[in-house]
């Protein structure tokens, strides 16, 4: 079988899985550091005790299970275009978390839907084990305090990829489904992208009541809300026109 030609390096290539190449780009380590920093203070406050090096070395732990938690969520959508036959060229995790880049675009509604809604599902597996796992642990220890966060930003990851707005997975869906329904698959791309415009809005508007209500943590929450609508924004407004990777799309 012909492989697929590899796309050309945009950062470190980590490993390969099933012939596919991982790679890591350099804003990933961004986010790597921004986690560390932002985690510090949560493990001091949440672990009583815990010395200082404890904390960084708890909150380099998280971010390194954060990042293996991104890409499973993208190798939910490896397996399943793998398994449709649907040739992946690479995964990448960056700053704004992972994407999965295929070689085509699904070419029926069952490809697309089934391909976007495996990463949300990979998520919500992972939250609930962390969950679960979490019961298991001591309250109040720095394995407790990792399960939870695992658990609760998996969670969060999976809610937040299923809104119905392009380029998020559940964008994906609703285009699938309104593909399904009128037989158009542009009809359904539309849908998806008025969904991504007013998800975009509606971060906007967050970000400015938390400006609003001042303080370190309404500037910190506003950046956050911004730079996520800048993303979901920008990637909408790529869907006006075909995606093409290689002839293919990406998968958020």
């Amino acid at each position: 079988m012909n492989r697929p030609p590899e796309p050309a390096p945009r950062g470190i290539r980590l490993l390969r899985l099933a012939g596919v190449p991982i790679y890591v780009s350099s804003s990933y380590f961004l986010a790597v550091l921004v986690i560390v920093l932002l985690a510090g203070p949560v493990v001091r406050r949440s672990v009583p005790g815990v010395s200082d090096v404890g904390a960084v070395a708890a909150s380099v732990g998280l971010a390194l299970l954060l990042g293996a938690s991104v890409l499973l969520h993208e190798w939910g959508h490896c397996i399943v275009a793998l398994r449709m036959k649907v040739p992946v060229l690479s995964v990448r995790l960056n700053l704004m978390g992972g994407v999965s880049e295929l070689a085509r675009s699904p070419r029926r509604p069952r490809e697309e839907a089934l391909i976007a809604g495996a990463g949300p599902l990979v998520s919500f597996l992972l939250a609930g084990l962390g969950w679960l796992a979490a019961g298991l642990a001591t309250r109040g220890t720095v394995t407790w305090l990792l399960l939870m966060e695992i658990a609760i930003i998996n969670g969060l990851v999976a809610v937040f990829n299923l809104l119905p707005a392009l380029p998020l997975d559940g964008g994906r869906v609703l285009r699938a489904v309104v593909w399904r329904v009128t037989r158009r698959r542009a009809r359904g791309t539309r849908a998806g992208i008025i969904g991504g415009f007013v998800v975009t809005a509606g971060l906007l508007v967050w970000a400015g009541f938390a400006v609003a209500a001042g303080g370190r943590s309404g500037w910190f929450s506003a950046s956050i809300a911004l730079a996520i609508a800048l993303s979901i924004g920008a990637g909408a407004w790529a869907e006006r026109a075909p995606r093409r990777v290689r002839g293919g799309q990406t998968h958020e």
